[in-house]
């Protein structure tokens, strides 16, 4: 499946260069950086891309060059990591142009890709600038992303005859061996083995997979009066190219794959000291392709293998990244692997393996998770007082763990689990208490082996408050005590009207049976919320279920709206104590 989708996609990102943006990221560039060389001969031109270990899979660039001083005669495209070309490297001596197009079925990351290699005649003399235009460098991440951000071309400079390397001032900026001009000191012993250095190249214990002039560096001692120096790939060789002059370094050109050993060694008058030898290990060619498997493409399996294997023939493998849709990478170093739990739903999965030198292949494929039947709620406790628990029922597959989600609307979230019956029947009680606030529950079946199903449509029920007073079979919370003092409130001053405009001949017989009843009307009320008082001082201090931390914020509201409603009280019993006082 992987395979079919790759290809498809480099076609369109190939015709699709000029739709794409832009992300910095790769660059193209050809080498050597610059060569001097004379009328008549051949010089070769490695055009390569340095992807900045991003993955890329498709090229394409027009290369310019004088053609009244070079002449393009070969292009050379057998070790190219590219391996079709939607349009060949089509060669025009009159206008001095080479135009490609290339593209790979597998992603590939490196220091040093090599894209085509290039033979020039040098016709005549003069500088010739190679440069590179209408370039486009395409991510391998299926939308054809541009993530070229630069360009380094070079120059070839032709003279008559053979002229000697350019002068040092030419590139103040890069470190270049220079002459050592003294007078030899007397020696007593043979000379040290000298201490060996390439900037290009720093650390011998690792792979490089970048290409560039190999220049090795050393210290001169007062001594010194011949030094040799050889590059090849035999560890232990006695370098036999006694230079001419003394430099305190020297540039072996630009090497090609493989390990390499700088050679030097010194001499003085008393004889040639210890040879020195520096590793040098590159590889700039990406693992060989390869294609994943997995033991199901669409199933319920929520962990299904996976198998892929690759090797490299220099570097050798590093470590694969084992990539899931937009899940953090697994590194492995084995060659198959159990993914991590998958959710259900459409996946793909991409393996990117790694040389020891940092060059990179990948191949990638979709795979489908099978969720589990959705569970069902019947049944939810619509409205239930903050100290009664809530009960939700329902029916899924027999056995399996129902993970239930609690949503308030002020944003608490609570979580709980129950499970299924060999029926399939399920159900649960959430005992502790929650925050009153309006809720929406929902329901997720999971078996053993961690498959999931979705989630069920939410249900939705109430928490309102705990009761403040019991009359008889009513259950009364804060609310409706609150209506209840106030309806004794409007019930005493309707009456009062009443008696004062229907019955006021009478008002002196009944203001003594007003007063009383007010007054037992007053002092139980007031014996119930001072009883409310007493017990929300002696019961436990109020938990939050979602934290399970104690939250002062709810007895302290509670003990306000008491100190309120006996404020309240208190008002209206003199209000009718007054008027009452006024009947007589």
């Amino acid at each position: 499946m992987g395979k079919y989708f790759l290809v498809s996609t480099s076609a369109v990102v190939l015709f699709g260069f000029a739709l794409t943006g832009q992300t910095e990221a790769a660059v193209l560039f050809a080498l050597p950086e610059t060569r001097t060389i004379a009328q008549g001969e051949e010089v070769l031109v490695d055009l390569q891309i340095n992807s900045e270990d991003v993955s890329i899979n498709a090229a394409q660039a027009t290369v310019s060059f004088p053609s009244n001083i070079l002449e393009l005669i070969d292009v050379d495209r057998a070790n190219s990591v590219f391996d079709f070309w939607l349009q060949e490297p089509l060669i025009s001596n009159e206008d001095g142009t080479l135009e490609f197009i290339s593209g790979t079925t597998k992603g590939i990351s490196g220091g040093s890709l090599r894209v085509l290699k290039m033979k020039f005649l040098a016709r005549s003399s003069g500088t010739a600038q190679i440069s590179m235009n209408n370039a486009v460098i395409s991510a391998a991440d299926g939308r054809g992303t541009n993530v070229l951000s630069r360009i380094e071309g070079t120059s070839i400079v032709v003279s008559p005859e053979v002229a000697a390397p350019p002068p040092v001032l030419e590139q103040p900026e890069v470190e270049v061996p220079q002459p050592v001009t003294r007078p030899p000191v007397e020696a007593v012993g043979r000379p040290e083995q000298p201490k060996l250095r390439v900037p290009l190249y720093p650390d011998q214990s690792r792979w490089y997979n970048h290409l560039g002039e190999a220049t090795v560096f050393w210290e001169v001692p007062e001594d010194v009066i011949r030094m040799a120096t050889a590059v090849d790939q035999n560890p232990t060789t006695s370098p036999e190219n006694i230079e001419p002059l003394l430099y305190n370094g020297k540039s072996f050109g630009q090497l090609s794959e493989g390990i390499w050993y700088a050679h030097v060694q010194f001499r003085n008058n008393v004889g040639w000291g210890p040879e020195a030898h520096y590793k040098i290990s590159i590889d700039t060619t990406p693992p060989v392709s390869f294609e994943i498997s997995i033991d199901q493409e669409v199933s319920d399996n929520p962990a299904p293998k996976i198998f892929f294997e690759t090797f490299d023939a220099l570097s050798e493998i590093s470590h694969a990244l084992i990539y899931v849709n937009s899940q953090e990478p697994v590194q492995t170093q084995e060659t198959s692997l159990t993914l991590p739990l998958q959710t259900p739903g459409e996946k793909y999965l991409k393996v990117r393996f790694f040389d020891n030198a940092g060059n990179s292949v990948e191949d990638d494929l979709n795979f489908e998770v099978l969720p589990l039947p959705t569970p069902i709620i019947d049944f939810v406790s619509r409205s239930v007082s903050r100290d009664e628990p809530a009960f939700i029922s329902g029916t899924s597959l027999p056995n399996v763990f129902i993970d239930l989600s609690f949503r308030a609307k002020a944003g608490e979230v609570l979580k709980e689990t129950a499970k299924s019956d060999d029926l399939g029947r399920w159900s649960w009680s959430v005992k502790e208490p929650l925050l009153i606030d309006d809720y929406e529950v929902v329901a997720t079946a999971r078996d053993e082996r961690g498959a999931l199903s979705y989630a069920s449509l939410a249900e939705k029920f109430r928490v309102r408050p705990g009761v403040v007073l019991s009359i008889g079979p009513l259950d009364l919370g804060y609310f409706e005590v609150f209506l209840l003092i106030i309806l004794a409130a409007l019930s005493g001053v309707g009456f009062y009207g009443w008696y004062y405009f229907g019955v006021k001949k009478r008002r002196e017989a009944y203001a003594i049976v007003v007063a009383r009843d007010v007054e037992k009307m007053h002092n139980l009320l007031r014996e119930n919320l001072e009883k409310l008082e007493s017990n929300i001082k002696n019961i436990p201090k109020f938990i939050n279920p979602i934290t399970k931390d104690i939250d002062p914020t709810l007895e302290s509201e509670t003990m306000e709206f008491i100190k309120k409603m006996k404020g309240v009280l208190a008002k209206i019993k003199r209000y009718v104590k007054r008027e009452v006082e006024e009947l007589k």
